[in-house]
């Protein structure tokens, strides 16, 4: 780099004024986006007053905020409360999930037991009912 340029550059960024004018810039680019801060930059009494390219860094800074992704503040705002927003609707479905999921697994648990003592039950009834006839065969044949 040229040294005239880099001292240039170094008188600008030391500029009182400059300093203040580019940190409006970058405030209303936060507050209103990239669109204001150009807006507010063209409409500066100051824009020309550091050097001819003044208007140009700007505008080159407005192409790298913009290439970054950036958005205002308000917008970002807007985003985060739509998140928060979001993750506490899916933590509420999450939950409703799972409960679902006991709830029907409970059921489920509870027709398998029914099933189960029913089935016992059954086996039973036919076992005593074969022990029955059996002696009932026994004693048969005994009295005969």
């Amino acid at each position: 780099m040229d040294q005239n340029l880099i001292k240039s550059m170094v008188d600008l960024f030391n500029n009182p004024i400059f300093q203040k004018c580019s940190m409006d810039f970058f405030s209303k680019m936060q507050d209103g986006g990239l669109d204001d801060a150009k807006k507010y930059w063209s409409l500066s009494p100051h824009k020309n007053q550091f050097f001819d390219g003044s208007t140009d860094m700007m505008e080159q800074f407005s192409k790298f905020y913009a290439t970054m992704g950036f958005v205002p503040s308000w917008k970002y705002d807007k985003l985060k409360e739509e998140n928060e927003k979001l993750q506490k609707e899916n933590q509420f479905l999450k939950d409703t999930i799972s409960q679902l999921n006991l709830k029907v697994f409970e059921e489920g648990s509870k027709k398998i037991q029914d099933v189960w003592t029913s089935t016992i039950e059954a086996q039973m009834s036919i076992g005593k009912e074969l022990a029955q006839n059996f002696l009932g065969m026994v004693k048969n044949k005994e009295d005969k």
